[in-house]
């Protein structure tokens, strides 16, 4: 398991958030979903797609959401 510990200056949660994850768990889903990352220039790594998730909001409608909703369920 990997631990990612942000403040609020960090990512966009004004609290600062905790992520932690299975990396290889991650990075399979990633791997299947590489076209959409690759599309809209979301990083494929499992690292950098957390620190991408943390610092980056997305609107529901954005098409990498269904990935952070796979990744991290809902």
């Amino acid at each position: 398991m990997q631990t990612k510990i942000l403040s609020a200056e960090e990512c966009c949660i004004n609290s600062g958030a905790i992520y932690i994850y299975d990396l290889a768990a991650l990075q399979r889903i990633l791997d299947e979903e590489r076209i959409i990352l690759e599309a809209n220039a979301w990083p494929s790594n499992a690292d950098q797609f957390v620190e991408r998730v943390a610092k980056f909001w997305l609107e529901e409608s954005h098409p990498v959401f269904a990935v952070v909703q796979r990744a991290f369920g809902d």
